[in-house]
């Protein structure tokens, strides 16, 4: 094997090129934006409105799903 012949670059190290990734990733970022939404709107819903009451605390338990992970 000759040291001057470069290896042939694959699809994850020409991901690293700025141009390259700024190419690749326009076409990602409205469908992947428009997911975090919902999933942000869904995961919302299920934390305040689906989630059971607590027998102690009653509904006020709720706010731990949204408190708790925003200290994270």
């Amino acid at each position: 094997m000759s040291l001057d012949v470069a290896p042939k670059a694959n699809w994850f190290s020409r991901l690293a090129h700025p141009g390259q990734f700024l190419t690749w990733s326009r076409y990602l970022l409205a469908p992947l934006t428009v997911a975090v939404v919902v999933f942000f709107a869904v995961g919302l819903w299920f934390a305040l409105y689906n989630s059971p009451a607590d027998y102690q605390m009653g509904d006020t338990v709720r706010l731990m799903y949204v408190h708790v992970p925003t200290l994270g």
